[in-house]
């Protein structure tokens, strides 16, 4: 039995110190300011950059969030690559029918051509 209390010993400890590691996963993290920020919870896409992507409803731009830059830099819209497939839709408006149309075209400098 005392070969096992040591072993008892660093798993409860091992656990204690997970829990509150996941619990706290920044600390007490600062920005290049000094302002405290919290990491977004886990799930959210990162870019190439290591932005954290919040909004993604636009077919060739999305809003990325870095907390750890200045303030004036934390949110930031960027344009996916040239060339990603995006679909345009758009309204017909004739009179006899009208109807939505959906191309399919590129992105180019954040806009779908």
């Amino acid at each position: 039995m005392k070969r096992s209390s040591p072993v008892v010993l660093y798993l409860s400890l091992s656990f204690t110190f997970h829990v509150f590691a996941v619990a706290t996963p920044c600390g007490k993290c600062t920005d290049i300011e000094g302002h405290h920020f919290r990491l977004p919870v886990q799930g959210f896409k990162t870019d190439y950059d290591g932005c954290v992507i919040v909004m993604d409803i636009m077919p060739c731009k999305y809003l990325c969030y870095k907390p750890y830059v200045r303030r004036d830099q934390i949110e930031q819209w960027r344009n996916r690559p040239d060339g990603i497939a995006c679909t345009y839709t758009y309204n017909n408006n004739t009179l006899e029918k009208p109807y939505m149309i959906t191309i399919h075209k590129e992105c180019k400098q954040g806009i779908c051509f």
